[in-house]
């Protein structure tokens, strides 16, 4: 019996735009989360304004608060695990 060996190929790969994707989206929040072999991967947008006055609130030595809302912008999820290749749809 012989082993299997794994093998990289290299293949050009060009991704359509879709109508959801052919605008770009700011983001400047990232949050990845595990659960079940997937990873998912949230880009977010917390506006600059909040986040200055948390900064300015924490400098002056006030409590920040415990927490802030942002907008979601998008949401990847990705299988991780040894049967997970990059790049590839199962």
């Amino acid at each position: 019996m012989s082993e299997a060996k794994d093998k990289t190929i290299a293949l050009n790969v060009r991704l359509k735009p879709s109508d959801s994707s052919a605008h770009p989206r700011a983001t400047n929040y990232t949050s990845v989360g595990v659960v079940q072999g997937i990873a998912y991967v949230d880009f977010g947008f917390i506006e600059a304004t909040l986040l200055a006055a948390i900064a300015r609130t924490a400098k002056d030595g006030q409590v920040a608060p415990k927490g802030l809302e942002g907008t979601l912008v998008t949401r990847v999820a990705m299988g991780v695990g040894e049967e997970t290749v990059s790049g590839t749809v199962f």
